[in-house]
């Protein structure tokens, strides 16, 4: 609210891009759209905002944050992209590959993606720790592309007046079909088989549905994939074997200790 009352007193003209979540939309059983759809009812038409139903609190909150801009910009004209980004996975971005420097990575249970920990699990030899039955679907993007896809976002900015929303993912995939990826590219690289654990799933949230959002606005903007997921993911394995000793010290921050209730979800 500062940030949006900020801009309307000062710099009205200024572009917003907020960095916001696929997490907003949580999983419904029928396809997500770009923001806005299309809905009949009682035999009237209107379009409307695609209705939010976020899986955590930190999710409620880019919600929240989406709504107080969508109004900003009704009743005040300010431009705003409202960015629903998925899952981002991955050590490099092209600007920083050849400097020696490394992106922040997070493989902890609490802020850790699952991409991140399974490769780091497979590094240390540890079984990678799949929740519950591993077919939570969603939209993954490398951190490389992400950046494109937010540069694409302010080089081509949204116009006066405009509510922008842009589903930023490449492909969706389930944990599971993760693990297996890791496993195989593990295997095939290195000789080795990571064992695949089903741990008790600390969360509550559906194991088992439908999933297929719509990603077609970035690609109008210009936006190309730079590598495929299979490449990306032996760049992560190469670049964290490096620090192997470290991630054994992490070792215990990598098994859920967070529970969102107090039994672990039974998913058997």
């Amino acid at each position: 609210m500062n940030l949006i009352y900020a801009i309307k007193d000062t710099v009205p003209e200024a572009h917003i891009l907020k960095l916001g979540t696929m997490g907003e939309y949580g999983t419904p059983n029928i396809d997500i759209p770009e923001g806005f759809f299309e809905i009949e009812y009682h035999g009237r038409k209107d379009t409307l905002p695609f209705p939010k139903n976020a899986s955590s609190w930190y999710h409620w909150t880019k919600v929240h944050d989406s709504n107080n801009l969508m109004f900003a910009n009704r009743v005040w004209d300010l431009a705003v992209t409202d960015v629903m980004q998925g899952v981002v996975y991955g050590t490099r971005t092209q600007e920083i590959a050849d400097t020696g420097l490394f992106t922040r990575f997070d493989i902890d249970e609490v802020y850790g993606t699952a991409l991140n920990r399974f490769t780091a699990e497979a590094i240390i030899d540890v079984p990678l720790t799949v929740y519950g039955k591993g077919g939570q679907t969603r939209g993954f993007l490398s951190l490389n592309d992400s950046i494109q896809c937010l540069t694409l976002a302010l080089e081509k900015p949204a116009d006066h007046g405009e509510y922008r929303v842009l589903n930023q993912f490449d492909e969706k995939y389930s944990v599971e079909q993760l693990a297996e990826m890791v496993q195989r590219i593990f295997e095939r690289d290195y000789g080795k088989i990571p064992e695949i654990a089903h741990v008790d799933n600390p969360r509550v949230e559906k194991e088992d549905h439908y999933y297929n959002p719509e990603h077609r606005k970035l690609e109008l903007l210009g936006y190309r994939r730079t590598k495929n997921i299979e490449d990306e993911i032996r760049d992560a394995i190469s670049d964290l074997s490096r620090f192997r000793s470290r991630l054994i010290d992490l070792k215990d921050t990598l098994m859920p200790k967070t529970f969102w209730k107090k039994s672990a979800y039974d998913y058997t």
